[in-house]
C-alpha cells in the first residue's frame, strides 16, 4: 500500500464524522470523478494511482468493516437494531465500491473489488444487484479465486429475489405441471416467469462452471434435480425426462444411491401415467424391481422384514449409529450418511409407529435432512410429527411435558423449513400457533419460553419483509413487553415506532419515535437508537413541510447525540453531523435578523474544533 493510500485510509474516520457519505452509487460516482479532476488523476487509462478516489475507496472499506462488526454484534448480542445499522453500512460500502469500479473498471484489483461489492450488496439485501455482480465475477477471465463461491451466490441471491417476489404476490411458482390434453395426450409447456428463469439459468451455469471436484458444498446434484423438477412442473417433459432418467440411473443403487433417485423415479412414472403410457409405467416399475433400488439404504437394513411386532429395544441402533457417523464425516460422505440416517429413522418408525420413541426418531430424521439443506423434506417430517402427536395428551405431567416439547419444536422447525422454501404463509401459520396457543403459553420451561419468543421475532421479521407493517408492529409490541432480554425489548420497542415510519405515516412516526425516546431517555444502551429515532422525526417533519418544526427536530438530533455518549465515527455521529450541517446552512440562508433559534456553539463531541 502506498503512503498516500495509507494516509487516505487513516483520514476516513475523520471525514465520516463531519460529512455524510454518498447516498447512492451515482452520487459516489460523481464525487469520485469530481475529486479526481481536482487532483489531476488520469482517467483514460482506467487505473487509479493517486487522488481522492483512494479516499472514496477507503470510505467504502471503512463502512464494510463497520458493517461486519455491527452484524457480528447483532448475532451475538441478539440486538436486532444492530442488524438494521449493518444493512445501512453495507449499502454505503456498496455505493463506494460501485463508484470506484465505474470509474476504474480495469484496475488491477477490480476482480477482488467486484466480489467485495457483490458481498456488500448481498449483505444489504439488494439481492438483485448482488446477483448481477456475482455473475460478472463468475464469468470473469481476470481470476478464478471466487468462481465457485460467486456461482453459488448467484443462485442464493436469485433465490432471495424469488422469495421477495412471492411474498409480494408478484411471482407464483407452479407446483404441478400442466394437464395433458388431446389424443394421444400431449402437454404444452407453460411460460416460465422471468425471475424463475434467471434462477434456473443460474443453477445451470453452476453446473457448467463448477465441476464435481470443485463442488465443495455438494450442490451439483441438488441443483440438477431442482432444475429437472422445474422442467417437469412447467411442462418441458422431453428435457425433464432425459434429466430425471439420468438422475434415477445414478441414484438407484450402489455407492451413489440416495433419495434423489426415488424423487426422479416418481416424476418419471407420473409423466408416463399422465400421458397414458401404460407400458412405460410398467417398465419403470419393473426396472425398480430388477435393479433392487435401495436409494441409500444398505442390504442389511433392507433385509429387515416388515409387518413384524416391534422389538423391545434397539430398533433405532443402526439409524443412531449412522447419524453419529455423519456428525464426524465431511463433504459428500457426510451428506450421504445424514440422508441414510434419515431414511433409517423413518423406516423404523413406519415399522413400529406406536413405539413411544417414534416422535423423537422422526425429529432426528428431520434434523438430519435440515443439516444437508433438504428443508422441504424435513418440513414434511415435522408436519408428520404434528399430524400424529399434536392432539395427543400425556398420561402424566412428565409425559405431557415431553409431548409439548416435541410438538412445539415441530411447529417452530416446520415454520423454519417453510421459510427456507419461500413459503412465508406456511411459516407465519406455524409460528403463530406456537406464539398464540394457550397450551404453550402456560409452559414456563426455559427452552419453551425462548422458542416462543423466537417465533414472535421471526414472525415479525417476515411480516415486516412482506410490508405488512401494522401486523408486524403488533408482534414487535409483544416482544417489547414479554422478552426476558432487555436488549431485545429495547430493539423491539424501536421496531414498533419504525413500522410507522415504514408506512410513511408521518404523524404517527413523530408520536411513536417521541414515545420511544421518552421511554428510554437516560438508558445507556438506547443511545444510538435514540439518535436514530430523532433523525426519523426530522424525516417526518421534512415530509410534512413544517420548516419551524423541522429546525427544532434537527436541533433535537444534535442535542440527543450530545447526551447519548456515542463515539465519533458511529452512525449516530453521522446523523448529528448532517443535522448540524443543515442547521448551519439554514442559518446562512436566512434573511438577516431572522431568529431561527439555532445554537451553533453547541457542538457535539464528534466534531473536533478547528485547528
Amino acid at each position: 500500500m502506498t503512503l498516500h493510500r495509507a494516509l487516505s485510509l487513516a483520514a476516513v474516520s475523520i471525514a465520516l464524522a463531519i460529512a455524510p457519505a454518498a447516498a447512492s452509487a451515482q452520487d459516489a460516482t460523481n464525487h469520485v470523478a469530481a475529486n479526481d479532476a481536482a487532483v489531476g488523476v488520469a482517467a483514460d487509462d482506467g487505473i487509479a494511482t493517486d487522488g481522492r478516489a483512494e479516499l472514496a475507496l477507503g470510505a467504502a472499506l471503512h463502512h464494510d468493516a463497520e458493517a461486519r462488526r455491527l452484524r457480528w454484534h447483532c448475532v451475538t448480542e441478539r440486538d436486532l437494531e444492530l442488524c438494521t445499522q449493518a444493512d445501512a453500512r453495507y449499502r454505503l460500502a456498496a455505493a463506494g465500491y460501485h463508484a470506484y469500479l465505474h470509474r476504474y473498471p480495469n484496475h488491477p484489483q477490480a476482480y477482488e473489488l467486484r466480489y467485495t461489492l457483490a458481498d456488500a450488496l448481498y449483505a444489504s439485501r439488494d439481492y438483485d444487484g448482488a446477483a448481477r455482480e456475482y455473475a460478472m465475477v463468475r464469468e470473469s477471465n481476470a481470476g478464478r479465486t471466487h468462481l465457485v463461491d460467486s456461482a453459488r451466490r448467484v443462485v442464493e441471491s436469485l433465490n432471495r429475489v424469488c422469495d421477495e417476489l412471492e411474498a409480494n404476490h408478484q411471482l407464483e411458482v407452479r407446483a404441478t405441471p400442466p394437464e395433458p390434453v388431446g389424443t394421444p395426450p400431449t402437454v404444452t409447456p407453460a411460460v416460465m416467469p422471468d425471475a424463475l428463469r434467471r434462477l434456473f439459468d443460474a443453477r445451470e451455469r453452476y453446473l457448467a462452471r463448477v465441476d464435481a471436484q470443485a463442488d465443495r458444498e455438494q450442490l451439483r446434484e441438488s441443483y440438477d434435480l431442482r432444475d429437472a423438477q422445474i422442467l417437469y412442473a412447467y411442462g418441458d417433459w422431453s428435457h425433464a425426462k432425459v434429466r430425471l432418467t439420468r438422475i434415477f440411473d445414478a441414484s438407484c443403487s450402489g455407492p451413489n444411491a440416495n433419495e434423489r433417485g426415488r424423487v426422479a423415479w416418481i416424476d418419471l412414472r407420473n409423466m408416463a401415467v399422465a400421458l397414458g403410457q401404460v407400458e412405460e409405467a410398467e417398465r419403470l416399475s419393473q426396472v425398480l424391481r430388477d435393479r433392487a433400488c435401495t436409494f441409500g439404504a444398505t442390504a442389511e437394513e433392507l433385509a429387515r422384514p416388515t409387518g413384524i411386532s416391534c422389538p423391545v429395544g434397539g430398533q433405532y441402533r443402526h439409524a443412531t449409529a449412522t447419524f453419529g457417523e455423519a456428525q464426524q464425516a465431511t463433504g459428500a460422505e457426510q451428506t450421504r450418511l445424514y440422508e441414510r440416517a434419515a431414511s433409517l429413522f423413518v423406516r423404523n418408525v413406519n415399522e413400529c409407529p406406536s413405539d413411544p420413541q417414534a416422535p423423537i426418531a422422526l425429529e432426528q430424521a428431520a434434523i438430519a435432512l435440515q443439516r444437508v439443506n433438504r428443508f422441504d423434506s424435513a418440513g414434511h417430517i415435522y408436519q408428520r410429527i404434528l399430524d400424529e402427536n399434536s392432539a395427543r395428551r400425556g398420561e402424566d405431567p412428565e409425559e405431557q411435558a415431553r409431548l409439548d416439547r416435541i410438538v412445539s419444536n415441530a411447529y417452530f422447525h416446520r415454520a423454519y423449513c417453510a421459510s427456507h422454501g419461500f413459503d412465508d404463509d406456511g411459516a407465519i401459520a406455524n409460528y403463530r400457533v406456537l406464539a398464540e396457543s394457550a397450551r404453550f403459553a402456560s409452559n414456563t420451561e426455559p427452552s419453551m419460553v425462548e422458542r416462543r419468543e423466537n417465533a414472535l421475532i421471526n414472525m415479525a421479521n417476515i411480516l415486516e419483509r412482506r410490508q405488512q407493517y401494522t401486523e408486524a408492529a403488533r408482534y414487535w409490541q409483544r416482544v417489547a413487553r414479554t422478552s426476558h432480554y432487555s436488549v431485545t425489548r429495547l430493539n423491539a420497542a424501536y421496531r414498533v415506532a419504525e413500522m410507522s415510519f415504514n408506512q410513511r405515516n408521518w404523524a404517527n412516526t413523530v408520536r411513536d419515535m417521541r414515545a420511544f425516546m421518552s421511554r428510554y431517555r437516560g438508558t445507556t444502551e438506547a443511545g444510538e437508537l435514540s439518535v436514530q429515532a430523532s433523525w426519523r422525526i426530522v424525516e417526518a417533519r421534512r415530509a410534512l413541510g413544517n420548516a419551524r418544526a423541522l429546525r427544532a427536530a434537527l436541533q433535537s438530533v444534535v442535542d440527543t447525540f450530545a447526551r447519548s455518549g456515542q463515539p465519533t465515527g458511529s452512525a449516530a455521529a453521522e446523523y448529528a453531523a448532517q443535522a448540524r450541517f443543515e442547521l448551519a446552512d439554514a442559518f446562512l440562508r436566512a434573511p438577516r435578523g431572522q431568529n431561527l433559534d439555532i445554537r451553533p456553539n453547541t457542538a457535539p463531541p464528534s466534531l473536533a474544533p478547528d485547528e
